[in-house]
């Protein structure tokens, strides 16, 4: 089996059984738990390609481009609004199913990383320091350097996904409001993947026209913003 392919599987089986831990105090019903994931799967999985397909040069709907790239934050979003019209419809308080979204997403995150270290995507930009590793071929080439040493963004990104995930665990178990994990995962990772970005060497991930600003850092700032006004709201609430 690919490697790529199935170190996602494993970040998948992670996520489902992670969610299926996390929740089964709110769902009495196992078919309400599956239905519920297959509703994040199927529309998380759709809004990571529509912002994958909004960043492309050319809209185009070929095999190669379904099959191929996906944007976290496009993910990211429709999982949470598709959790918060199921809480709706549901009537659950939705601010608990999005600590636990939060918690089951930083671990899967966290894993699909690595996957990207191994393939060599989503990399880091040039650098001589001794924190380094060789890209496969295409990338050297991308250069024009026979041997690239580049930062090795994609296991940073991976450790703080890790660290991220032991700190809401842990919360998870001492004594907090409903929603307290889910903006602690909202501020965190919005905040470090606008700073990480920086780092990015990948063009190809989408730079705003005109700018030196990635499409993932203007996602990162709104991101942000959302959850300020969720905090806000929260605060506020009764």
């Amino acid at each position: 089996m690919d490697v790529y392919l199935g170190v996602n599987l494993i970040a998948i089986l992670v996520y489902v059984l992670f969610s299926y831990f996390l929740t089964q105090k709110l769902f009495i019903n196992k078919l309400d738990f599956y239905f519920f994931i297959s509703l994040n799967f199927i529309f998380g999985f759709i809004g990571s390609k529509i912002f994958y397909l909004f960043e492309a040069d050319t809209f185009e709907l070929t095999y190669l481009r379904l099959l191929n790239g996906y944007v976290l934050f496009g993910g990211i979003i429709s999982m949470y609004i598709t959790t918060f019209i199921y809480s709706k419809v549901n009537k659950f308080n939705f601010f608990k199913l999005f600590d636990l979204l939060s918690i089951a997403n930083c671990i899967s995150f966290a894993i699909g990383k690595l996957s990207c270290f191994y393939t060599g995507c989503c990399y880091g930009q040039l650098t001589n320091s001794t924190l380094f590793y060789t890209e496969p071929t295409y990338v050297c080439h991308y250069f024009g350097i026979d041997d690239a040493k580049l930062i090795p963004i994609q296991l940073y990104d991976s450790v703080f996904l890790f660290l991220l995930f032991l700190f809401l665990i842990k919360k998870l178990f001492s004594p907090h409001k409903p929603g307290l994990i889910f903006l602690y995962f909202g501020f965190s990772y919005s905040i470090y993947r606008f700073i990480s970005e920086i780092y990015r060497g990948d063009l190809e991930r989408g730079i705003i026209p005109y700018s030196s600003f990635s499409f993932s850092q203007i996602y990162s700032f709104l991101f942000f913003l959302s959850i300020l006004s969720i905090a806000i709201y929260r605060h506020k609430r009764p």
